[in-house]
């Protein structure tokens, strides 16, 4: 069962209706949410320790219906809740650690509450949409990496797409227009040979222009293009 839109780009009368019932839901919850937001705003958790928003987030879907388990995929403050037997899986994430000394800096109390509205919103209309709905908790954002022991272990196999949000400044940018989407940490290790600088100068190798070569270009590609 699809949800495309028409041709022309006109969104047909069923469409219409799906997203006005999950639009429905989200106001019908906007209180919740941002109870929930609030809730794990005030009690900033860093990675790997988030257990009070896990049960928050855990609690709430659960109360909502969905099949819901805290201490998932190896690890204690990760989340599994899913709703609807649909043949599509969305995967919702959620996260909620925060980053030490400064709290929820960087808004995971918004995300997680975002996250839980999307997937309350989806559930309204998973029946009808042919859909399975399925939110991840995901700790250690920050630091840590917590989504990536959760794929190896396969929180992801049954998903046929993943969907979250993040705050930032300004106006809303679509995932379309974003080049970046993906980040790896890296060593890189710039090796030079010593030499004696009176004796033998023309032995000694300075890694020191290969790093500069290096570096360079890595700092002109993060620039945001205009």
């Amino acid at each position: 069962m699809t949800l495309a839109t028409s041709a022309g780009d006109t969104t047909d009368a069923r469409t219409v209706a799906l997203k006005d019932a999950a639009a429905q839901i989200i106001r019908n919850n906007e209180q919740k949410l941002l109870e929930l937001s609030h809730r794990i705003h005030d009690t900033p958790e860093i990675a790997f320790e988030e257990h009070r928003a896990a049960a928050l987030v855990g609690d709430t879907l659960r109360n909502a219906g969905f099949d819901t388990a805290v201490g998932v995929y190896g690890l204690d403050t990760a989340v599994e809740a899913t709703y609807g037997s649909g043949d599509l899986t969305v995967a919702i994430c959620a996260e909620y650690d925060a980053l030490p000394e400064v709290g929820h800096a960087c808004g995971h109390n918004m995300i997680a509450a975002a996250g839980v509205g999307t997937a309350l919103a989806l559930a309204a209309v998973a029946d009808e949409a042919g859909l399975r709905i399925k939110l991840l908790g995901t700790p250690a954002e920050e630091h840590g990496g917590g989504k990536i022991p959760m794929l190896e272990a396969g929180a992801w196999e049954d998903a046929a797409l993943s969907l979250m949000v993040h705050g930032t400044s300004g106006t809303d940018m679509p995932c379309a227009s974003l080049w970046m989407q993906a980040v790896d940490r890296f060593e890189v290790t710039f090796t030079g040979r010593a030499a004696h600088a009176a004796g033998a100068p023309e032995h000694g190798i300075n890694a020191g222009p290969d790093l500069h070569s290096f570096s360079t270009p890595v700092n002109v590609s993060v620039v945001p293009a205009r």
